[in-house]
């Protein structure tokens, strides 16, 4: 929910009436679906296909012509890529999109790395092994800010980046979610800590410190900077300092 509904409220912010024609790659098992049911989405990734609208692929050799999508997505997949072949993973998704490209990923920080490796460790003490993606990270390394920045600038596309996944949130979700769903019969327990989640403290979690950042980039179109990081600072701005936050911040 972190994720995507962050790429669906910015989706919202530049689609202009039009239904969009939309790549997201690494987004197995497909959950961009359920955040965009109005546009015509097509899953990428290296796993087996799930269900309809999903083809199994390689990130950095997209099968598609350029220009092929309104849209091309990546949503916390950037960081899996082996460090060698992330430049020609981002060069992919610049070809096989016309216009908009929307990363999301968490990048080097030394605050990130840490909550990263209390996750991993939590997992190895707690549940009796290491998380694998975590350790797919480390085995990577998570991309550089401003290397990826840089990109988008050497290519003349315009770019804007918004904070996703405040720290301290993803922290406490990221080890409680795990500890419920090993205990027994937990199925709607989780549900309802996620639905606590959803409801209560994503309003509050696109600032920094963040897990992630998510990079909005254009070939084509001015993007209104103003209104799109203006309606994030204004969300934080207004929400009240209440129990519920300061129980976050812990």
């Amino acid at each position: 929910y972190q994720r995507y509904k962050m790429v669906e409220d910015l989706i919202g912010l530049i689609r202009d009436g039009r239904r969009l024609r939309i790549l997201d790659v690494g987004g197995h098992p497909g959950l961009i679906a359920e955040f965009l049911p109005e546009d015509d989405t097509l899953i990428l990734d290296t796993l087996p296909p799930e269900g309809r609208n999903y083809v199994q692929g390689d990130g950095a050799r997209l099968p598609f012509k350029d220009a092929s999508f309104d849209l091309v997505v990546s949503v916390d997949t950037l960081e899996h890529i082996p460090s060698g072949q992330k430049l020609g993973f981002l060069e992919e998704q610049l070809r096989a999109s016309r216009d908009y490209v929307l990363l999301a990923a968490p990048f080097e920080d030394e605050d990130v790395s840490l909550a990263e490796q209390i996750v991993n460790e939590f997992f190895i003490k707690k549940i009796g092994h290491p998380n694998d993606s975590l350790e797919e990270h480390f085995a990577h390394g998570l991309p550089s800010l401003d290397e990826t920045l840089s990109f988008f600038d050497e290519n003349g596309v315009q770019h804007l980046e918004v904070p996703n996944g405040y720290l301290y949130n993803w922290l406490v979700m990221m080890m409680a979610t795990p500890a419920v769903q090993a205990l027994p019969d937990s199925e709607e327990l989780v549900a309802m800590l996620n639905r606590f989640y959803n409801q209560n403290l994503y309003v509050s979690d696109n600032r920094r410190p963040c897990y992630r950042m998510v990079i909005l980039a254009s070939k084509q179109h001015s993007l209104d900077r103003d209104l799109i990081i203006g309606k994030y600072e204004k969300v934080k701005a207004d929400v009240p300092v209440d129990a519920k936050l300061k129980l976050a911040d812990l």
